[in-house]
């Protein structure tokens, strides 16, 4: 398997599990103590222009408090999405 077809393989996994589950998850993918959860904000059409994420630290953001906190992103997101689509 090539590098490409390895950051393949990575990159379509991300995708479906966020398509999945309507969020992506940073677990200290950058800083070894900065955890996150995000989704995307979507315009009238249904396509991606901006997104929003919470970060925190592994003792705020864990297996055990994903599951509200990515509700609560997804929420968010949702009112943003209707809010600007009432204004077209």
């Amino acid at each position: 398997m090539t590098i490409f077809n390895a950051l393949k393989a990575y990159f379509i996994g991300i995708n479906d599990y966020i398509m999945k589950n309507g969020y992506s998850l940073n677990e200290a993918e950058t800083f070894d103590y900065v955890y996150g959860v995000g989704t995307a904000i979507l315009d009238i059409q249904g396509r991606a222009i901006a997104a929003i994420s919470l970060s925190g630290t592994k003792g705020t953001i864990n297996l055990k408090t994903i599951p509200d906190l990515a509700k609560k992103v997804i929420e968010t997101s949702s009112e943003i999405s209707s809010k600007l689509s009432k204004d077209y």
